[in-house]
């Protein structure tokens, strides 16, 4: 019934603990399809023994290094299961998870099952203790777009879902090659293809953070690579804005909220004077600058993206205070 996809990257110091959760689920008909996407630690090994110990549960599938969108994608081919899960394989799930779910609250109609996860991190960890219980309830049953014009948000991780295979298929709906926001996109397509959905606050996931995620890589070449992702992700957002003017407020609202996450990482590329001027020319034609909200975080970001010195000035303080002293002490960013 259930195929829960695990793409798998240098994982080797938490590979063991979320697989060892994946085994403690309870389901009697599911499997844990592995990809390991041209891992050079000892990722493969692990695996492999898991595979052995476990030969009808496990699947293994390598191949070289192609990026998470493209081992989430190659899961979803080979899995056999009716209802789709994914799994960082840093983090893990409480012990019957997904049997709480799917006896819980899938029902037949059901297409898209969206339940809640707590972040963990360092200064979590030492005062965090799991429940010896299961429980949640029901928050939202009912068609996906309704949840947006309900004022929803449409959670981008992946894992926060349980899928069901035939509507993915049915729709097309896969992982773009992105190297941020990959979540976000998918979701966004799902959700616009209405599934019938059921929202549970059964808090079953563990969102653990460590100073190698992908999400916190500060380093040049890859953060301009993630702003360009977001561009694509804006152009999807307003794309769909007005092909659904019905769901414009919600798309736009989370035009907005990505913006923020785009935007630390503008600070930390340190354009050229031309580069940022090109950029800002791009988020104003798209009419995600300037931002609209009155917050203090949209007038900030609209005053830093105002001209060539305020950025320079903010990239300066970014770089020098804010990523040495505030990043390592956030649990998301």
């Amino acid at each position: 019934m259930l195929s829960v996809i695990v793409p798998v990257y240098n994982a080797e110091k938490f590979l063991a603990r979320c697989l060892d959760s994946l085994l403690e689920q309870g389901v009697e008909d599911y499997e844990i399809v592995c990809v390991n996407d041209g891992s050079t630690d000892g990722s493969g090994e692990i695996l492999q023994r898991y595979k052995r110990k476990n030969p009808t549960v496990i699947k293994v599938l390598e191949q070289e290094n192609r990026g998470l969108p493209a081992a989430r994608n190659e899961g979803m081919r080979i899995a056999r299961g009716d209802v789709l899960a994914f799994c960082d394989a840093d983090d893990y799930l409480v012990p019957g998870a997904y049997r709480y779910l799917l006896e819980t609250f899938w029902t037949e109609d059901t297409e898209l099952l969206r339940f809640d996860s707590v972040t963990l991190d360092r200064k979590m960890l030492k005062t965090w203790k799991e429940k010896d219980e299961l429980e949640g309830s029901m928050l939202f049953e009912g068609d996906a777009c309704d949840f947006l014009k309900r004022g929803g948000r449409c959670l981008c991780f992946v894992w926060s879902y349980l899928y069901r295979k035939s509507f993915l298929m049915e729709h097309g709906i896969a992982f773009r090659a992105l190297k941020q926001c990959e979540d976000t996109a998918f979701n966004l397509d799902v959700y616009m293809c209405n599934p019938h959905m059921r929202y549970v606050n059964a808090n079953v996931y563990r969102y653990m953070t460590s100073e190698g995620q992908v999400t916190r890589c500060r380093e040049a070449y890859y953060l301009r690579d993630a702003v360009e992702s977001y561009v694509l992700l804006f152009e999807k957002m307003r794309s769909y804005a007005r092909q659904y003017p019905q769901h414009a407020w919600a798309l736009n609202r989370y035009v907005e909220l990505e913006m923020m996450p785009c935007f630390s990482r503008v600070l930390s590329v340190k354009y050229s004077k031309a580069e940022m001027l090109s950029l800002r020319g791009v988020l104003w034609g798209m009419e995600v600058l300037p931002m609209r909200s009155r917050s203090m975080v949209a007038w900030m970001v609209n005053a830093v993206m105002n001209n060539y010195v305020s950025y320079f000035v903010a990239c300066v303080l970014y770089r020098n205070f804010f990523i040495p002293y505030i990043l390592p002490r956030l649990s998301r960013n």
